[in-house]
C-alpha cells in the first residue's frame, strides 16, 4: 500500500516538479486513511468537511456503508438509513479526534458544507488561508451553488428523523446540528 501510495502522489506531483507549490486532492474516502497519510505525510493538511449526517443517511448515494460499513464500529442490526448514520457519525468523531489531538489547528481544519452554501465568501477565505492559497474568496464563492438536497432530511417521516436523531445524536450535537 505504501509503494502505491508513493507513486500515486509521485504522479500527482508530477505535472508541478519544476514549481513546487500547494497542491492536494479532494477524496472523501480520504477520511478512512487520516492517520496512515499523516504517518507518510507528515506536513499533512487536513481538511474535514462535514454534512449533516441526516442528509446522508437519507441520501440514494450509499456507496461509503455498502464499501466500508461491515469494516466499521457500526452496528449490523439496525435499518440501512440509520446504519449510514452510524457510520457518518463513527467515522468522523474519528477524524475530528485525530485531527484535533494530531494535526492541531495549524495542520486541521473542520467545516460544515451548509456553512459552505450559507456564507460562501467567509467559509472560502478561511478555507483559502487554512490551505495558504492567494486568491480572491469572492470569486471562488461565485462557484457554490447549495445542492437541491440540502436539508433533505427534514421531508423524511417523524420516525425516521427520530430514529436517525438517536442513532447519530452525539455527532449531531458535536458537529453543532440540531437536534
Amino acid at each position: 500500500m505504501l509503494d502505491d501510495f508513493r507513486e500515486t502522489i509521485a504522479d500527482h506531483c508530477l505535472p508541478i516538479a519544476g514549481a513546487p507549490r500547494t497542491w492536494g486532492w479532494k477524496e472523501p474516502r480520504s477520511i478512512y486513511l487520516l492517520p496512515f497519510f499523516h504517518r507518510y505525510l507528515p506536513a499533512l493538511r487536513f481538511l474535514h468537511v462535514i454534512r449533516d449526517g441526516r442528509d446522508m443517511a437519507l441520501s440514494s448515494n450509499q456507496n461509503q456503508l455498502r464499501k466500508h460499513g461491515d469494516a466499521a464500529r457500526i452496528p449490523h442490526d439496525l435499518p440501512p438509513a440509520a446504519r449510514s448514520i452510524a457510520l457518518w457519525s463513527w467515522v468522523n468523531l474519528e477524524a475530528a479526534r485525530y485531527g484535533e489531538e494530531r494535526l492541531g489547528g495549524s495542520r486541521y481544519l473542520r467545516t460544515r458544507f451548509e456553512s459552505l452554501c450559507e456564507r460562501p465568501a467567509e467559509t472560502a477565505r478561511e478555507l483559502m488561508e487554512f490551505a495558504g492559497l492567494d486568491g480572491d474568496p469572492w470569486a471562488a464563492a461565485r462557484e457554490v451553488v447549495a445542492p437541491a438536497t440540502l436539508g433533505r432530511w427534514r421531508d423524511a417521516s417523524p420516525e425516521t428523523i427520530a430514529e436517525l436523531e438517536r442513532v447519530g445524536g452525539p455527532a449531531l450535537r458535536a458537529f453543532g446540528y440540531e437536534t
